[in-house]
């Protein structure tokens, strides 16, 4: 500061830098502003940011500082030296910044705070800082982003680096950061409690599996900052780390008469086991058993939260299941903890219907509120719902009209806005009310985006607004993000947020002694079709969904099966090639998600039986000939849902595995036709059709069997008004393809039509009405 140079803390994610910043500025009393920057800023917003600075004496991180374009990146250079040039001459009146003439004050100092390269020690250019600017100004910023501005040696690195003054950091005992939180915390043994924390994460970090989404705190060890030509030493652990000792002292002071070791049990088992996946977990209890010998946790009793879960989920028609139940439990608590919350898992494992659309979690809470259970955490919850990539930055972040020069909010903007503020008859004020509020954003996490949000996810809860505009979290408001993984994330985004990892080989329900496990595989679909089922119509009789069911533990596994050991696939080939790869190399992002088949499949059979009681079908009649019916229903259902991805190749292995699994089945042996006994009249056949293959076959409604699609092709007429190239001619799969897409679209069943650039996939086709 004497010197009129800035200082450039550098350091891995989640060293201190930001808060030795913010420590030092309340040390010397003076008000400190963390600031995100991003691809939005332009001279002009960063002229007045530096114009209100430069005024009021205030300190400002800017974090990201080298995602700003580098065209102003070169302006603002000069800005600074401007200002410095100010300082200099010791300048108290007035100064030229961003052509208006300010009133000068000489608190003012730069310090950007740097990452160090993981790959070498070396400081290569300004794209190694990470920027905090205080004013001075601090800036920060994590090493190899996907969007920023490398400077290359020349004039413009040299004007930057020329104002900050290197500020490097060392690497500490972590057990040393651990034992001094921990007595700050109100441990008394805490050295011995502090060793076995760290030789747990060590034990973590070398013999659990490689994930994304996991944060041990000792991947690159636990720093602490050194600041240069000052004598003052700032220690700060690893986010990950710090969070499981700040909730180890909270467990110690509500339970103060439980052993120290059985706390910090307790903590490292709740903050980290949501996390785990199914094999890690196990191997994670094991760790903690060899570090803590003869020390038992007792369960933790859930009491009325767990029967509100309970009761939420059996009112939702959803199948209570003791994984599903664990994890709403793992999430609210981990939202105890930790203001952003990412809920990790592949596509189909329960996600959205633990958080919100069926609102298990959402309605417990809301429940217990509703019948005055006394609790801090049980509060109504009001929930804004997004998909980030869905939009571009400047609409999700807000941007500048390059014509007119107004600014326009981003969807993230507005509904944080909501989510904070309490809009009154005369005013907006800041809300008060102690209701949840769950900014949720639904879709793929990559450094694009979620980087313009690590002032969000850290301590200082502020959204910051390319605008200047700074918006504070209340203590209310939860940001939730459903991803599939964290591949596309950096080490900042994971170690700022809390993970719970739903893992869709936990779900081992439905072990029905009917179903034939192959390979002790998980039937991970069991549970929707047992909800869908719950959910189907209340004037179908029981027995016959009793039936469906059974159909589905018979069959459909068996059918997965088949299909994974034998099928090429249009979408997503790299599943049979998974089968040869070993375990830990397959990741769930090249799997076909079974439970997807298994609704499309319900969802087929659902419109047909639909389409069954249109045509006045009595459900309550003779019972052998509904259920042949109801079969034939599930062989046409099955072959097209579970097969519907599979390419023409394997098409007719296929139907020979399925001709083969339903041949000695009475039902599926037994084809209605038509009598004309007042229409009641049947004739029963001995076996499945044997006229073509079953791709050639659909379920004809009116004669109640199954038929070919060559009877409804429709005759091909002519009409010279019509251009060329809008004509269709009716073929075999425009038939086949329009009454499969009519069926699923009868139930708002979403579908994908995909095939080669030429063929039939015109979704303003409509089949012919008498199917």
């Amino acid at each position: 500061m004497n010197l009129l140079a800035g200082g450039a803390p550098a350091g891995p994610a989640g060293t201190g830098k930001t808060e030795t910043t913010k420590d030092l500025a309340k040390a010397l009393a003076i008000q400190c502003v963390v600031f995100n920057c991003s691809e939005g800023l332009d001279y002009k917003m960063m002229g007045r940011f530096f114009s209100g600075l430069a005024q009021s004496g205030a300190w400002c991180c800017f974090d990201e500082f080298n995602r700003i374009d580098i065209e102003v990146l070169s302006v603002i250079a000069q800005q600074l030296i401007t200002i410095r040039n100010a300082k200099a001459a010791k300048m108290q009146r007035y100064v030229s910044l961003a052509n208006v003439f300010i009133q000068f004050t000489l608190k003012g100092s730069v310090y950007v705070r740097r990452a160090r390269d993981q790959v070498g020690s070396d400081m290569r250019g300004l794209h190694n800082y990470e920027p905090r600017l205080r004013w001075p100004h601090r800036a920060t910023r994590q090493p190899q982003g996907p969007i920023q501005t490398h400077l290359h040696d020349g004039p413009r690195l040299r004007t930057h680096r020329s104002m900050f003054a290197s500020i490097e950091t060392v690497r500490c005992s972590p057990a040393l950061i651990a034992e001094v939180i921990l007595y700050s915390e109100g441990f008394e043994s805490s050295k011995v409690l502090a060793n076995k924390m760290v030789q747990m994460y060590k034990l973590c970090s070398e013999q659990l599996s490689q994930q994304d989404h996991y944060d041990f705190g000792m991947r690159s060890g636990v720093h602490c900052s050194r600041a240069y030509l000052l004598l003052r030493v700032h220690v700060y652990p690893r986010r990950a780390v710090k969070s499981v000792l700040v909730m180890a002292g909270s467990l110690k002071r509500e339970n103060p008469d439980k052993s120290e070791e059985v706390v910090l049990i307790r903590a490292l088992r709740d903050s980290n086991l949501p996390k785990f996946l199914v094999d890690d977990a196990g191997l994670f209890k094991g760790i903690l058993n060899d570090l803590f010998p003869g020390v038992t946790i007792p369960e933790q009793d859930y009491g009325v939260l767990l029967e509100a879960i309970i009761a939420v989920m059996v009112q939702e028609k959803l199948q209570p299941e003791e994984c599903m139940i664990t994890k709403v439990i793992q999430l609210h608590e981990t939202m105890i903890v930790r203001h952003g919350v990412m809920l990790v898992g592949p596509t189909g494992g329960g996600k959205t219907t633990v958080l919100n659309v069926s609102g298990v979690l959402k309605s417990a809470l809301e429940k217990l509120h509703a019948d005055k259970v006394k609790g801090p955490y049980y509060r109504p919850v009001h929930t804004y719902i997004m998909n980030p990539k869905s939009v571009t930055l400047g609409e999700l972040y807000g941007e500048v009209n390059l014509f007119t020069l107004e600014w326009k909010d981003g969807l993230l903007g507005i509904m944080v806005r909501l989510a904070v503020q309490q809009i009154l008859p005369l005013r907006t004020v800041q809300c008060t009310t102690d209701d949840h509020q769950w900014v949720i954003c639904d879709g793929p996490v990559d450094a694009v985006w979620i980087e313009n949000m690590n002032t969000v996810l850290d301590d200082n809860k502020t959204l910051c607004l390319a605008n200047s505009e700074r918006i504070k979290l209340t203590p209310y408001i939860h940001m939730v993000f459903e991803v599939q993984d964290l591949s596309q994330a950096s080490p900042a985004t994971v170690s700022r947020c809390g993970m719970v990892y739903i893992d869709s080989e936990e779900i081992k329900v439905g072990q029905s002694p009917r179903i034939v496990y192959i390979n002790s595989e998980v039937i991970k679909w069991l549970p929707y079709v047992q909800s869908w089922m719950a959910r189907f119509r209340s004037d179908f009789p029981e027995e016959l969904k009793k039936y469906i069911l059974v159909l589905f533990e018979d069959y459909v596994e068996a059918g997965f099966h088949f299909i994974r050991r034998n099928c090429d696939f249009a979408i997503n080939q790299g599943l049979k090639l998974s089968l040869t790869i070993p375990q830990p190399m397959v990741t769930h992002r090249h799997l076909q998600v079974d439970v997807s088949k298994a609704a499309m499949l319900c969802s087929l059979l659902e419109s047909l039986i639909l389409l069954a009681t249109e045509s006045n079908m009595d459900w309550k009649g003779d019972t052998g000939r509904i259920k042949t019916f109801l079969c034939q229903a599930f062989v046409f259902s099955y072959i097209w849902s579970l097969g519907g991805n599979i390419t023409d190749t394997s098409r007719e292995m296929f139907e020979v595995f399925v001709r083969g699994q339903f041949e000695e089945h009475h039902d599926a042996r037994s084809a209605w036709h038509g009598g004309v006994t007042e229409g009641v009249g049947y004739i029963f056949s001995n076996r499945l059709p044997s006229t073509g293959e079953l791709w050639n076959l659909y379920l004809n409604i009116a004669n109640k069997h199954l038929d070919v699609w060559d009877k409804i092709i429709p005759t091909f007429a002519y009409n010279v008004n019509v251009p060329f190239f809008e004509m269709l001619v009716p073929t075999t799969d425009t038939v086949r393809f329009g009454y499969i897409l009519e069926r699923l679209m009868s139930v708002s069943k979403p579908v994908l039509l995909t095939g080669l650039t030429g063929i039939f996939t015109r979704p303003g086709y409509k089949p012919p009405s008498d199917m």
